[in-house]
Parts: structure tokens; C-alpha cells; sequence
């Protein structure tokens, strides 16, 4: 026989079912599978060759080769749903096929199923061993001898007169097969992909994020980033006896390691938080909440800065303060030191005037009080550069350097009186009087200017000092002049706030205003004047000494962002009023810290009470929420809600509170939680349902179900509050006897019982196990004194009510069940006492009448 006629002959032996189940696209194994769990009966040999059609095997018992057409009958999922529930008990009942049994070797067969079939290993001595067996097999399957099977049609299911063979087949004739293997390639660098340099294609998105990664930031200042740390990390040191080993962290070579890591605000606030700094933050808080008015008309507090510049010189006053604490070696010195500049000039351009009583009342477009903020302004110029003046004439005076160099330091910060008295000291009394008459009429400046025109027509300047030509050109009110030989700078070497004092003070006429000044200063550094760029730009003073930040000047800056002092950003301001306020705020313009938020929050605030007001708003809100961050980081999470509260979108605002609640709210009673929690409701105005809410969260997450109930019962939480009640307290408690617990927890609900709405499953929940404890206590009355027949008579009906009541309980756990028995089985004890109790109330009633 052919294998046409084979296969043909298979064709005709198939059902119609099986017909009927192809051409659904069914499959026939499936529905074979299906009957054969409706019936749960043995096969028969012939459906199972018609399930496993022109199947041949040599299965043996031996402990050669295993065959691969055996299959584990214990871990078959396809044979326990093809015989059935009674056939697979039948089948596991055999001990020879459920010992010794492992899958060694599986090979995909092409029968139509699809399945693999496992191979088994038996132990033959094992087998012979066993004693016969009445199983599914019969008795004649294990006889302990070996005989020969042959036959046309072998099914898997052997015949119980024939043992089985050992497997010709070697694992050589069937080889594994490596299914579903890919090539791992090596992701290259950046630099080597051909993505480098193509991030500005936003059309690709994958060209443009492809090598990026989500920044999640977590509270208390913890950062989930792919790549290496950000911060280096430090080696600790432990004490060993063996000899030192060089050892240092290697950090991933892959960009898309995950790291996790807590980010210093402040490079000195690593291990422990100065409280200097501290100290610092919750003095310059404390102004603010003072001086703020708070609105709760709605559901969430809201917090916004008083008009007026009464905040504005309390902050003055307190940088002021915290500057002179601190010794200049602190590590925060230089950035109190320039908090302190930035108030003062706030100070100078916005605050109080000694020629005015009433800022109010002021006309700011008179001449009056132009000429007042040019000298308050003038002022700060002369304070700001009084120290590095200091510093630069003591420098002068142990180097032996020209008394020329030291006069014209003075002269940065228009300190006449000591450039004077030093000129006149080493001899040079012309020069002297020629410094007193600088801040007088345009004619000295312009007899100067003839006189350094005549030296350089002649060249006789090129016999003159190059500090001398340098004051001279100062006091002619120029601030680059072209000698014979060189070009002379006064504004060489100078910071920017020395060279706009220059510009004010020298170059402008007497009468300018400070709008004018900055005018002729950014024509200076940005290279709109006849010399060019010949004075450094307003960096910040952190970058200073940087060259190239120095050089990092641009016309038109509307396009583009570049670093700026704070200082410089405020001048602007009070030139134009519109000026961009983000840059005003932005944090590296006072610190290299992108993450110190402190000056930039306090000037929002003041700038707002000053009605500078077009911040926008995603802008302002990124301004709340990063500076409750950084006073999440540093332990004062109750001063971020006050920051917090001043988000002017409601939703915004709830969900920040609440969201900062729910990360630090406690159930512990820590006197110093305590405290903060008081300030949060007294000073914050909070609600304190948000911290119970809170609360019920943590007790939820700590496994308190009894806190967890009371505090979502204190929160307003009525529904999650009686769930969590009949789901993890009312059982303990009616099984324990703890009815005042129960009863504590279940009168608060009682108290809503009028809206029914409000208690989901109330009167089958809740109100079941409350009106149980009130008879088991009204029942402990009755002992204490004999109840009257009106008393009898008022409760049974309730007993009643209450019988049927619970049964209505719904019980999800066997202490559920318990507590339901228990509570039935009293019950019914009381009903029956009752009864009895009326039963004897009627017989005395009765013979109280027969007597009358």
C-alpha cells in the first residue's frame, strides 16, 4: 500500500463531524477532545488511531534511548483534556508511569495537532520490580517480560496483552531545533550611530527621541534617569586589616542602565543639611506668610503676596542680617552675599525714597524722582564695588604698585573724597584737583578732552603713563581713547556693574536717568558703539572669571536665551516693564544650583506685590512646584504647602496639597509632626479632612484597617469608610465582644442615616451590627432591672426585624461566617427570652385581674 492509498483511506475513516468542524475551521482534534470530556469514557483504539493517524512506534521500558513519540502522561496537558476527568485519574493510579518519569528530548510531530510530544525515561528494573497493577491498562501491561509489538495501526495507548519494546530511535535521528533565535547586535555610541547630530529633526521621531528617556522625578529630591549618575560618587572607606587596594566605582557603559539617585540641591548639603541654610529658608518663609493674605471661600485655600513694598524691605533687611551671620568661609557666603546685592538694587529701583514720605502719591515720570532712583541707584553701585575696592587697594599698597592704579579703583565706586586724599599724599596735586572737579559742569571734561587731542596730535602721550592716559580719559568722559601708540580702555578688567557705574557717572550727562545709562552700557558690551565691544557683558557673578561666557554677547537676545546677571534682568525690568520675567527668575542668573529655586520664588512674590504680573501662568505654576520640591528635599514639607497654595488654579492647587500630603502625612505622634500639622491647619488654613484622607491612605498601606476606617470616617469618606468597617472591623469586634469600638465607628454613620444616599448597603451593612449592639446592650439594662410590659412589647418587633436582617450579611471570609452564626445564635436566645419574659408578664397580668 501506497502512501496515496493511505492517505485516502484516512480521508474516508474520518467522521462527518470532523468534516463539519474543518470546514467551520475547526479543529477535529478539538471536537474529538470536546466528546471526549462530555462522556468521560475510555477511547476506543480505533478513534485513537483516528486522532493519530499512520502513526508507528517502538516503545520499550528499557533504559536505552527514549522514544520521542512517548509522551509524559503526568505534565500532558493535551492528554488529561482528551481522556477526561476519569480517564486522567485512571491513568495517574499507575505507579509505573508516574515515577522515574522526566522530559528529556520533544520533537514537533506533523500530524495535524501541532503539539510536542515529550519523551520518557523509565528505569527497566524499576518496571520489572513493580508488582501487577490493575489499572487503566489492565494487569498484562507490566508482566515483567519483554514482548515484541507489531502491528500496521500502533496507537500511544498500549494494548493491555502486548509490554512495550525498547525505542530503536537515538536522539541523533531527531536533532533540536533552534526555533525563534535572533541575532543580538551591539547598540554603537551616539557619536558612531547615524543619529548623531539629528536630533533637530522633529519630523523623525525617532531621530528625535531616540535616545532619549522619561526624567522622573520622585520627592525629597530623588531622580530616575537611564545612563550613568549624574553626581560622582564617593568611595567610603572601611577600616580592613589586609593591605590597601586601589578600587574606584566603574560606571555603566550602556546608555540605558536605569540609575536612581537623590540629587543635591546645594553642593555642601550632601550628608547633613546646614541649619544655617535652614534656618535661612524658614526666616525668608515666615516674612512672606506675614506679609500674604489667604481666601477660603472655596474648597482649597489660596495664599497671594500684599501690594506694596513692605515685604520688599523686610526681605532687604533679613538678607542683610543673614549675610553679617555667616562667616566668609561659609560655602553658601558668596550666594547670601549676592541675595543681598539683588534686594538691595530692588530696593534702590522700587523701594522707599528720602525725598518721599509717600510713594503713592509720587509722579515716577517727574524729574524730581528720576533724579531720586538715579542716586539711590548710584548708591548701590558705590555699596556693591566697596569690597573689591578694599581688596584691590591693599593689594596695590604690599605689591608697591603706582598710587595710579589704586586712585582709579577708587574712582569705580565714586569714592572722590579717598582718590583725593591718596593723589595728594604721593605728590600728585594736580591730578587731585583735576578728580574734585569730575562731578561738576561738562567744561573740565571737555578741557580734557582738548588736552588729550593736543598730547596725541604731538605724540607726547606716548611719554605718559598708560594709568595716567587711563584717568585722564575717564575724566574727560570717555571711555575708549585712540593714542598715538595704543588704545586706551577704562573699562579694561573692570566686572559689569563698575563699568555701567563708569557709563552712568562719566559718560552720561549728570541728568540722565538710569534707563539712559543701561542704554549706553548694552550699546558698550554688545558692540553697538563706535569702539566696538570694549566692556565685559552682565554675566552672573559665579561666571566671572569665565572667558568664555564673557565673550558670549549677541544683539538680539529676544531669540535667544543667554546667561545674564539678576541684577541686569532687574534693570531691565524697571526700564521696561514688560521685560520677560522668566529670565528675570530663571535660577542660574544668581546661582550655578539649577535646582535652587529659593531667590527665584521670593522675587516672584515681590515682583507680584509690585503688580508685575504677566508671568504666564504654566511658567508660574513650574515655579511654585519646583520650589516645593527643594523644600521637600530639605525636610520642610509643611512650608512646600504654603508654597503650593499659591498655584492660582484651583484643581491645580487641591491636587499638588493633596498629592504632597499624601507622601509625608504620618500616623505617628511625633511631638514635632505634631506640630507641623498644627501649622498646616491654623496657619494654612488646610482642611483637615485632606490630612485624615491622608492618613487612611498610610493606614491602608501599614495594614491598620481600625485607623484606616477612622480616619476615612473623620475625611468625609462615608462609603470607603463603611466598607472598610464591614470588611476588616465589624467581625472582630462582634466576635471579641469590642462593641464600643463598633459602636464608636458605626455612630458617626448613624448620624447620616436620614440621606440614604450617602451610606451605600447601609441598612443590610452597617445598620444590622449597630441595632445588634443596641439589643445586646438594651438586653444588659433588662438585667440590671425588670422591664415593663410596654418595654417588652416596643422591642420584639425590632428582635424580629433584626432575625431576618441578618441573614442579609454578606460574608466574604470564615470570620465573617462566624460572626454571623454568633450573632444569629443570640439572637435567637434573646427572642426567646423575650418570649419567655412576655409569656410571664401575661400570666401576672391575668392573675391580677382574676384577683380584682
Amino acid at each position: 500500500m501506497n502512501a496515496e492509498d493511505i492517505a485516502d483511506s484516512a480521508d474516508s475513516a474520518v467522521p462527518t463531524s470532523h468534516r463539519l468542524a474543518d470546514s467551520l475551521g475547526v479543529r477535529a482534534q478539538d471536537v474529538q477532545i470536546m466528546k471526549a470530556s462530555f462522556f468521560g469514557e475510555e477511547p476506543d483504539p480505533a478513534e485513537a488511531e483516528n486522532i493519530y493517524p499512520s502513526r508507528k512506534s517502538h516503545v520499550g521500558l528499557s533504559a536505552g534511548p527514549p522514544s520521542p513519540l512517548v509522551r509524559s502522561v503526568e505534565q500532558s496537558s493535551l492528554g488529561n483534556a482528551l481522556l477526561g476527568h476519569a480517564f486522567k485519574s485512571k491513568l495517574l493510579s499507575s505507579p509505573a508511569l508516574t515515577r522515574k518519569v522526566s522530559p528529556v528530548h520533544s520533537k514537533t510531530t506533523h500530524d495535524g495537532l501541532g503539539h510536542n510530544f515529550e519523551n520518557l525515561r523509565s528505569d527497566r528494573s524499576m518496571i520489572e520490580e513493580q508488582p501487577p497493577t490493575h489499572g487503566l491498562f489492565g494487569s498484562g501491561l507490566f508482566t515483567g517480560r519483554v514482548k515484541t509489538i507489531q502491528s500496521s495501526h500502533s496507537s500511544i495507548f498500549p494494548s493491555p496483552d502486548k509490554p512495550l519494546l525498547p525505542s530503536g530511535i537515538v536522539i541523533e535521528d531527531h536533532p533540536r531545533k533552534a526555533v525563534g533565535t535572533r541575532i543580538q547586535h551591539l547598540i554603537p555610541s551616539l557619536e558612531d550611530s547615524v543619529m548623531d547630530r539629528k536630533h533637530h529633526l522633529v519630523k523623525d521621531g525617532a531621530l528625535l527621541m531616540g535616545r532619549s528617556s522619561r526624567v522622573g522625578w520622585a520627592h525629597d529630591g530623588v531622580l530616575v534617569h537611564s545612563g550613568n549618575p549624574i553626581q560622582p560618587q564617593e568611595e567610603v572607606s572601611k577600616p580592613s586589616l589586609l593591605p590597601s587596594i586601589d578600587r574606584h566605582v566603574q560606571q555603566n557603559s550602556t546608555s540605558f542602565s536605569v540609575t536612581i539617585e537623590k540629587v543635591n540641591i546645594t553642593p555642601f548639603a550632601t550628608n547633613e543639611i546646614d541649619s544655617i541654610f535652614i534656618n535661612n529658608h524658614i526666616e525668608m518663609l515666615e516674612i512672606q506668610l506675614n506679609n500674604s493674605e489667604h481666601s477660603t471661600e472655596g474648597t482649597c485655600p489660596i495664599f497671594v503676596p500684599q501690594l506694596g513694598i513692605t515685604t520688599l524691605h523686610a526681605f532687604a533687611d533679613k538678607a542683610c542680617k543673614n549675610k553679617e551671620d555667616v562667616s566668609e568661609y561659609h560655602p553658601d557666603y558668596d550666594t547670601l552675599c549676592h541675595r543681598s546685592l539683588v534686594w538691595d538694587l530692588c530696593v534702590s529701583l522700587w523701594g522707599n525714597l528720602p525725598e518721599f514720605e509717600d510713594l503713592a502719591d509720587a509722579d515716577v515720570s517727574s524729574y524730581e524722582y528720576q533724579m531720586s532712583r538715579r542716586e539711590s541707584f548710584s548708591q548701590w553701585l558705590a555699596d556693591s564695588a566697596s569690597p573689591v575696592i578694599n581688596k584691590e587697594v591693599h593689594e596695590t599698597k604690599l605689591k608697591g604698585r603706582s598710587h595710579l592704579v589704586a586712585i582709579l579703583s577708587h574712582l569705580t565706586g565714586r569714592q572722590i573724597p579717598e582718590a583725593c586724599k591718596l593723589a595728594q599724599e604721593s605728590g600728585d596735586y594736580r591730578l587731585a584737583l583735576i578728580i574734585a572737579q569730575s562731578q561738576g559742569s561738562s567744561l573740565h571734561k571737555q578741557m580734557l578732552k582738548r588736552q588729550l587731542a593736543d598730547w596725541c596730535e604731538s605724540k607726547a602721550d606716548q611719554y605718559i603713563e598708560s594709568g595716567r592716559l587711563k584717568l585722564f580719559t575717564l575724566l574727560s568722559g570717555t571711555m575708549v581713547w585712540p593714542a598715538s601708540d595704543q588704545t586706551v580702555n577704562v573699562s579694561e578688567y573692570l566686572d559689569w556693574k563698575r563699568a555701567l557705574a563708569f557709563h552712568l557717572w562719566y559718560l552720561c550727562p549728570s541728568n540722565a536717568s538710569i534707563p539712559e545709562a543701561l542704554k549706553t552700557y548694552e550699546d558698550a558690551f554688545k558692540g553697538r558703539s563706535q569702539y566696538g565691544v570694549y566692556c565685559d557683558p552682565p554675566v552672573p557673578p559665579y561666571s566671572e572669571t569665565d572667558s568664555d561666557l564673557n565673550q558670549d554677547v549677541t544683539d538680539d537676545e529676544d531669540k535667544q536665551f543667554i546667561v545674564r546677571d539678576t541684577c541686569y534682568h532687574l534693570l531691565k525690568l524697571y526700564s521696561n516693564r514688560y521685560h520677560r520675567l522668566e529670565r528675570v527668575l530663571a535660577p542660574t542668573t544668581s546661582t550655578p544650583n539649577t535646582l535652587d529655586y529659593r531667590l527665584s520664588w521670593h522675587l516672584l512674590t515681590v515682583l507680584q506685590s509690585l503688580q508685575y504680573s504677566h508671568l504666564s501662568d504654566t511658567r508660574t505654576v513650574m515655579l511654585h512646584t519646583n520650589f516645593a520640591s527643594q523644600l521637600e528635599s530639605l525636610g520642610l514639607w509643611h512650608w512646600a504647602a504654603f508654597v503650593l497654595l499659591h498655584i492660582n488654579d484651583d484643581e491645580r492647587r487641591e491636587a499638588a496639597v493633596k498629592d504632597l500630603l499624601n507622601h509625608h502625612a504620618t500616623i505617628s505622634h511625633d511631638a514635632e509632626y505634631i506640630e507641623k500639622e498644627c501649622f498646616l491647619v491654623q496657619k494654612l488654613k488646610i482642611p483637615i479632612e485632606w490630612l485624615h484622607q491622608a492618613k487612611a491612605i498610610k493606614a491602608a498601606i501599614s495594614g491598620q484597617p481600625q485607623l484606616e476606617a477612622w480616619h476615612l470616617l473623620k475625611s468625609g469618606q462615608w462609603n470607603k469608610g463603611h466598607k472598610v468597617i464591614l470588611r476588616h472591623v465589624a467581625s472582630h469586634a462582634i466576635i471579641t465582644d469590642n462593641y464600643s469600638l463598633l459602636k464608636k465607628y458605626l455612630g458617626q454613620l448613624s448620624e447620616l442615616e436620614h440621606d440614604c444616599t450617602m451610606i451605600e448597603g447601609w441598612n443590610n451593612g452597617g445598620k444590622v451590627y449597630l441595632d445588634y449592639i443596641n439589643l445586646v446592650e438594651t438586653m444588659a439594662e433588662f438585667k440590671q432591672k425588670e422591664p415593663s410590659a410596654y418595654d417588652l412589647e416596643k422591642l420584639r418587633p425590632e428582635v424580629l426585624s433584626l432575625c431576618d436582617r441578618i441573614g442579609s450579611i454578606q460574608c466574604a471570609t470564615t470570620e465573617d461566617r462566624l460572626c454571623q452564626c454568633e450573632m444569629s445564635t443570640r439572637t435567637a436566645n434573646i427572642l426567646k427570652s423575650l418570649l419567655a419574659l412576655e409569656e410571664e408578664s401575661g400570666q401576672t397580668s391575668d392573675k391580677q385581674s382574676n384577683t380584682l
